[in-house]
């Protein structure tokens, strides 16, 4: 039989003698550090454990996202670093074209 809280005081108000068996009743009314707690008894926990499946998914969506972010990224630098390639091929052939004429020592 379980004891609430306002009796469990009562036993042990000031001027109070409690017995053995409110004593008993105490200790009784507590989990002992030894003892494994029940998952039910864990208020909130049945949420908690029905949305963990929700969250993984949330996190592998999330990685899949990030993945195909950094190979785009990648995709784009490999297309910018050969845009700089061309960029150069074109400078080289405008400087010389645009290059006065060589003159011979005469």
């Amino acid at each position: 039989m379980s004891t609430s809280r306002q009796q469990l005081k009562g036993y042990f108000a000031h001027g109070s003698k409690p017995t053995a068996a409110q004593f008993g009743a105490l200790i009784d009314s507590y989990r002992h550090v030894d003892e494994p707690v029940p998952l039910e008894s864990i208020g909130g926990i049945e949420t908690l454990l029905n949305h963990i499946h929700d969250i993984e998914a949330g996190c592998a969506a999330i990685e899949e996202l990030f993945h195909q972010s950094m190979q785009q990224t990648n995709g784009l630098l490999r297309y910018l670093d050969e845009l700089d390639l061309r960029l150069r091929d074109v400078e080289r052939i405008v400087a010389a074209l645009t290059a006065p004429p060589l003159t011979p020592d005469i």
